[in-house]
């Protein structure tokens, strides 16, 4: 894979950057303070095995909440979670993982996993395979302008007076009418 850095930035992105700067600033908290005080720990469990998460995760939970004085509850949060992988597991969720270029963490059982990796890879070709057919038609589009530059340069070109066109009779052509 191809990556690519910008090497100029629009308005528009700097104040996407400097918002996400300030963002950064606040802190990385996964929870605020209302969800640590209000926290359905298995609610929180089902989102993050949904995501995929590792089961440590739950550590930066509690780092965000210790500071409201709040501790996760964490049979449930590791309920929530386990119910969360399993539907995370499923071979369409590999595939539309492997499709939109996400990774797998090994999150899934035994049982589960040899089939949502044999979906994720399936989906992981067609990204591939859809980046590099948006890779060549670039390569294409800018082949394409040099041909058109080069006609242009060409067209407008006035050859030196050593590649005008010779006359027949003097490479010793004898055209009979």
């Amino acid at each position: 894979m191809v990556v690519r850095i910008a090497t100029k930035i629009t308005p528009l992105w700097r104040w996407a950057l400097i918002g996400l700067a300030i963002v950064g600033l606040n802190g990385c908290a996964t929870l605020s303070r209302e969800e640590c005080l209000s926290a359905n720990w298995q609610t929180i469990g089902y989102e993050d095995g949904t995501k995929g998460r590792l089961p440590g995760f739950v550590a930066e939970h509690r780092k965000a909440c210790a500071e409201y004085g709040v501790v996760p509850d964490l049979t449930s949060y590791q309920q929530g979670r386990e119910e969360g992988v399993r539907h995370y597991c499923r071979p369409a969720n590999g595939y539309y993982l492997g499709r939109h270029g996400y990774s797998y963490s090994g999150v899934c059982s035994e049982e589960e996993e040899a089939e949502f990796l044999r979906a994720w890879h399936q989906g992981e070709r067609a990204y591939r395979t859809e980046q590099r057919i948006r890779e060549l038609e670039r390569e294409i589009w800018q082949l394409r302008e040099n041909v058109e530059r080069l006609k242009h340069e060409k067209s407008t070109k006035i050859p030196p007076p050593s590649c005008r066109l010779v006359k027949p009779y003097a490479l010793g052509i004898v055209i009979q009418s």
